[in-house]
């Protein structure tokens, strides 16, 4: 199933995955300083969004595959942090998903691009 908030109540409803999605969701808390609203009005969030699904359904041609956040940014010379920020806010609209063990604990790998151990993320299908 996919899920959209809608832009006016903030509800989330049930959409037919061949309906076109709406990924506008809040970056910033009501709960969050000034000048975090001021950051998010600042930037186009859901156009970072977009970027992100983009790259990632470009690099997805095995199913079965998972990327790190810095391979997807590699790949389109996207900002590594902006990737990593934007990625669990894809995550909590079900556009992508992370890679967990059979008991749900993440499963982290090392990174082709730094070499360092990240989490691991493919589009939901």
């Amino acid at each position: 199933m996919i899920y959209e908030q809608t832009e006016l109540d903030l509800s989330i409803k049930y959409v037919p995955k061949n309906k076109h999605i709406n990924i506008f969701i809040p970056a910033s808390r009501f709960t969050d300083a000034d000048s975090s609203h001021i950051a998010e009005n600042k930037c186009d969030i859901t156009g970072q969004r977009e970027k992100v699904l983009d790259t990632l359904k470009e690099l997805s041609g095995n199913k079965e595959y998972y990327y790190t956040a810095t391979e997807i940014s590699a790949f389109k010379s996207l900002d590594r942090h902006m990737v990593s920020r934007r990625l669990p806010e894809l995550e909590k609209i079900l556009l992508v998903e992370r890679k967990h063990d059979p008991l749900g604990k993440e499963v982290l790998r090392k990174c082709c691009v730094n070499g360092t151990k990240m989490c691991q993320w493919r589009i939901t299908e």
